[in-house]
């Protein structure tokens, strides 16, 4: 068997694959907007985490028909679950933290950064809460403190990182007035720090 191919199972739009390790993966695919929309292509997981062509058929189903609700039924789902809790930073936080693997690598960075500056002034508030001028006004208060762009982009996109999971939870709709207006950085891409960086950046907050 060509392990690099995709092989198809008996089940419509599901595949399976053995990888270098003779691990099997399943993989779905299916159309979002009808004849003509976007195809959507993607990997379920393997074997060994439980599951099966038939379990990622199921899958592939419930992908299709949550895909194809119409938008004000959406709209309604995202109602209904914003009136059971108030998503407020600090709710959104423990979430995304629970959804997260355990194992990323900027786990640590990212509480550290959280603790240390969005935690006080954002942690009570839903993002219906904020604007644009409040976010620009706390990105400017970090680079008064001295704080290199790169690192103040870094928190600002944690927080948006944070309202952007939300939103896909279903938990609100981000309002269209929000924008983040990120500091310019000399790199084309910002990367998080590391742990000499982290901790330099911890005592240039703490001061």
């Amino acid at each position: 068997m060509n392990k690099s191919t995709y092989e198809p199972t008996k089940y419509a739009g599901v595949f399976s694959r053995t990888d270098n390790n003779d691990k099997k993966k399943f993989y779905i695919r299916y159309v979002v907007g009808g004849r003509g929309g976007r195809q959507v292509f993607e990997c379920l997981g393997g074997a060994e985490a439980g599951w099966t062509a038939a379990k990622a058929s199921l899958e592939r189903a419930d992908r299709i028909r949550e895909k194809t609700k119409s938008n004000s039924a959406k709209r309604e789902a995202i109602k209904k679950a914003s009136l059971e809790i108030r998503w407020t930073l600090d709710n959104l936080w423990q979430a995304y933290q629970e959804a997260k693997p355990k194992n990323n690598s900027n786990r640590n960075i990212e509480k550290s950064i959280y603790n240390q500056h969005l935690k006080q002034p954002f942690g009570e508030k839903t993002v219906n809460e904020l604007t644009t001028m409040e976010i620009d006004r706390f990105r400017n208060k970090l680079t008064a403190k001295g704080l290199a762009p790169a690192t103040v982009k870094n928190t600002l996109e944690i927080l948006r990182r944070l309202f952007n999971f939300g939103e896909k939870q279903g938990y609100y709709e981000i309002p269209r007035t929000l924008h983040f207006n990120f500091p310019k950085v000399d790199n084309k891409k910002t990367e998080f720090l590391n742990d000499e960086e982290l901790q330099r950046y911890e005592q240039a907050i703490e001061t």
